[in-house]
C-alpha cells in the first residue's frame, strides 16, 4: 500500500463502514460514506497527502460549509485512513504495514484550519411553539403517542436526536419522589449520563409505554399504516422517521419557523444558562465533554 495514494474502491469502504463495530449508528455510517465519496470527487485522483487534506478542509471552509460539516469530513477521512492501515495489517507483510502506519499518522494528525467561532446551528423555541408542537399530537393515534413522547424527552433532557432513538426500556428507572432517571447510554464517546424527568414529560413517555407495550427493546419504533406499533422490533425508529415526525407535527402546529431534533438541545442548553446553572451540572445533563462547547449556545 502506497500511502500517499491511500485509497479503498467504494464496495470496499462501504462494506468496511458496516464492519467497524465503533459506528453504532447507520445515520453516522451514511454520513461517512457521503463525506469520503465528495471527498474522493474534489481529490480527482490527486496523490493523497496530509497537505491535500488540509487544502481540502481550507476549501470547504471558503465555500461556507459548517463548521459541523468540515469536522464531519476530516473525522471521515481519518476513518478512512484508520481502516487503510488496520486493512493493510491483516493483508500485507509487517515491515510494510508498520511503514504505512507510520505515514499515515500525518494524515490522521491534520487539525481543522481555524476560523471565526460560529454559533451552533438551529435555532431557540419559545414555550409556546413547543405547547404546540405537543398539542398537535394529541390526536388519539399511537403515532400521536410517541410523538409526544419523544418531543417531550428531547425538550426536557436535551437529549441528542441519535441518543433519543438509541434509548431503551432498561434506561428508564423510576425514582420514590414520583419523578424517573433517564440513562443515555450512547452519548459521543460512549459516554453514559444520567438526566431526571418529572411531571409533564415523564407523562407523555409512560403514556407511550402503555400504547407500545413493553416487548422488545427501543422505546421507540416504527408504526405501520394503521397504527400497528413494531413493538417487538430489535431495531429502533430511523433517523428519517423521526424527521418526518416532526415535519408532521410542525405542519399541525403551524409553527412559523422550521425547526429540527437539535433546536430542543438548543433550547434546553440555552434555558439552563438562563437559570444561572452551574457549568459542570449543564455539562452533566448535556454530555458535553468541553465547557466552551457548552457556552456557545
Amino acid at each position: 500500500m502506497n500511502p500517499t495514494a491511500l485509497s479503498l474502491p467504494l464496495p470496499r469502504y462501504l462494506a468496511e463502514l458496516r464492519r467497524d463495530p465503533n459506528l453504532r449508528s447507520e445515520h453516522t455510517r451514511v454520513q461517512y460514506a457521503s463525506a469520503i465519496g465528495k471527498f474522493q470527487r474534489w481529490q480527482g485522483g490527486r496523490l493523497l497527502s496530509a497537505t491535500l487534506l488540509e487544502e481540502y478542509l481550507a476549501t470547504l471552509q471558503q465555500e461556507g460549509a459548517s463548521q459541523n460539516t468540515v469536522k464531519q469530513s476530516l473525522a471521515a477521512v481519518r476513518w478512512l485512513a484508520r481502516r487503510a492501515v488496520k486493512i493493510s495489517w491483516e493483508e500485507q507483510p509487517q515491515a510494510e504495514a508498520e511503514s504505512f502506519e507510520r505515514d499515515v499518522q500525518r494524515l490522521i494528525g491534520v487539525t481543522i484550519p481555524k476560523t471565526a467561532q460560529t454559533l451552533p446551528a438551529g435555532r431557540h423555541l419559545s414555550d409556546p411553539e413547543i405547547e404546540a408542537l405537543l398539542a398537535a399530537c394529541q390526536d388519539g393515534t399511537p403515532q400521536g403517542y410517541r410523538d409526544a413522547a419523544m418531543i417531550a424527552v428531547a425538550s426536557a433532557t436535551a437529549i441528542r436526536n441519535e441518543e433519543l432513538r438509541e434509548l431503551e426500556f432498561g434506561d428508564l428507572e423510576y425514582t420514590p419522589d414520583g419523578g424517573a432517571e433517564l440513562t443515555i447510554r450512547h452519548g459521543k464517546g460512549d459516554k453514559p449520563r444520567v438526566v431526571e424527568i418529572y411531571g409533564a414529560p415523564l407523562r407523555a413517555l409512560t403514556r407511550w409505554v402503555e400504547t407500545r407495550g413493553t416487548e422488545g427493546k427501543f422505546f421507540f419504533v416504527r408504526i405501520r399504516k394503521g397504527g400497528q406499533v413494531e413493538s417487538g422490533s430489535e431495531t429502533p425508529i430511523t433517523y428519517e422517521g423521526t424527521r418526518q415526525a416532526l415535519i408532521k407535527r410542525f405542519n399541525t402546529a403551524a409553527v412559523s419557523e422550521r425547526l429540527t431534533w437539535h433546536d430542543f438541545r438548543r433550547t434546553m442548553i440555552g434555558k439552563l444558562f438562563d437559570k444561572n446553572a452551574d457549568i459542570s451540572t449543564i455539562m452533566n445533563i448535556t454530555g458535553h465533554a468541553n465547557p466552551e462547547t457548552a457556552k456557545r449556545y
